[in-house]
């Protein structure tokens, strides 16, 4: 009997850790986006923010 129920408190912890590891993946999209987008606001406080031009730089 003890077995059985250490067979589904591992069960279990692989089913929560599966849900986890998909649910990351999916929202992997919106995860980096959002990091991009905080990036770039961040990068635009310290430009001021102006977009590098190479061009313009003499």
């Amino acid at each position: 009997m003890e077995n059985r129920r250490l067979a589904q408190a591992i069960l279990n912890y692989v089913i929560v850790f599966c849900a986890i590891i998909t649910a990351l993946f999916v929202m992997s999209h919106y995860i980096r986006n959002s990091l991009c987008g905080k990036w770039r606001e961040a990068a635009g406080v310290f430009g001021k923010g102006e977009i590098y031009q190479p061009q313009l730089d003499n």
